[in-house]
């Protein structure tokens, strides 16, 4: 491990990123309203990884989304998506280009079935990736029931089931355990290891860290707005302060 020049600890810095990365975050900033949820954030994801973002409540890890994916700008730095600027791109553009996410609030319109979500999702194009995520996620046997009736686990995959029916290159998943049982965290867990799988490269926001270290290929701390680590879960878990202060359940 050593000091990257922001401070952060970078685990095996000389060891290259291999493929291209597919998104690059660039001494990233961001103020809002005068409180700056970001500081000079350096991140890249390259594909075909799990990549999961921890860190205590107010680290900036769901701002870093919303800068990522157009709905917050950044006030300083760049985002780099397929090598290419993301400068001023609106959501829904950025999403449209294989960059999609979902929210911490659970997934699906009331009044809807889990079907007529993903139909939405897909704007009734494309009959196949609705038929096809249900499947990968177990929700064929639901797609008939509105979303309000379904368990909070249900919902959860619905949210992600919308973001996979617009056949994303990089899932970004805003705390896809957050109020579920353990149970339901492993189910959900178990799934999210089967998109992966199937191709999909995922980013994860999440508190639940022993799933998470689990779960990804490498793992980002953010604390403060500010980078303070990055590596492989075992990498990380050597360095006994970061192990005590943020990888511990």
């Amino acid at each position: 491990m050593t000091q990257a020049r922001n401070g952060a600890v970078v685990a095996n810095p000389a060891v290259p990123l291999g493929p291209e990365p597919l998104l690059d975050v660039d001494d990233v900033s961001c103020v809002l309203g005068g409180v700056r949820a970001l500081s000079e954030v350096t991140m890249h994801i390259a594909p075909g990884e799990l990549v999961g973002i921890i860190g205590p409540n107010g680290a900036g890890k769901t701002t870093l989304f919303n800068v990522v994916t157009g709905f917050v700008p950044a006030t300083s730095g760049e985002v780099r998506w397929g090598g290419a600027p993301l400068r001023g791109g609106r959501a829904h553009r950025v999403a449209r280009s294989g960059l999609v996410r979902t929210f911490q609030n659970v997934g699906g319109f009331t009044g809807l079935t889990v079907a007529e979500n993903l139909e939405l999702a897909t704007r009734g194009r494309d009959g196949a990736a609705v038929r096809r995520v249900e499947d990968l996620l177990h929700l064929a046997d639901v797609r008939d029931t509105l979303v309000e009736d379904c368990s909070l686990a249900t919902r959860k995959l619905v949210g992600i089931a919308m973001a996979l029916v617009r056949t994303p290159r990089l899932l970004l998943l805003d705390e896809p355990l957050a109020g579920l049982d353990d149970t339901d965290r492993d189910r959900v867990t178990s799934l999210i290891e089967q998109v992966h799988d199937s191709g999909v490269t995922v980013c994860m926001v999440e508190h639940d860290i022993g799933r998470t270290l689990r779960l990804a290929d490498r793992i980002v701390v953010l604390d403060a707005g500010r980078l303070v680590a990055t590596g492989t879960p075992a990498d990380l878990a050597r360095d006994d302060v970061l192990a005590r202060n943020y990888l511990s359940s």
